[in-house]
């Protein structure tokens, strides 16, 4: 990787990161989606520039369940075994 290419702590992005993680402290969010979110963003925010694209997560139907499975193989009968 190019050292022009890396980000600095400074990068608008980065800032926006750490602010979003901020509010969620200062609101009591602990919750794995909230961090989730945040870095979703940082991600999407920082692959731009690469002129790449985050993709989403793949939502399943299971049941009534719509279930978000891990991209790990292993995670995802764990999460049909719950539904």
């Amino acid at each position: 990787m190019a050292k022009s290419s890396l980000l600095k702590p400074t990068h608008k992005a980065i800032k926006a990161y750490y602010q979003a993680l901020a509010a969620y402290q200062e609101q009591r969010v602990k919750h794995e989606g909230a961090l989730e979110t945040a870095f979703s963003r940082l991600l999407a925010d920082t692959a731009k520039l690469h002129g790449w694209s985050l993709v989403p997560k793949e939502k399943l139907k299971v049941g009534k369940l719509n279930i978000f499975p891990d991209d790990l193989d292993a995670e995802i009968p764990k999460k049909l075994a719950l539904a």
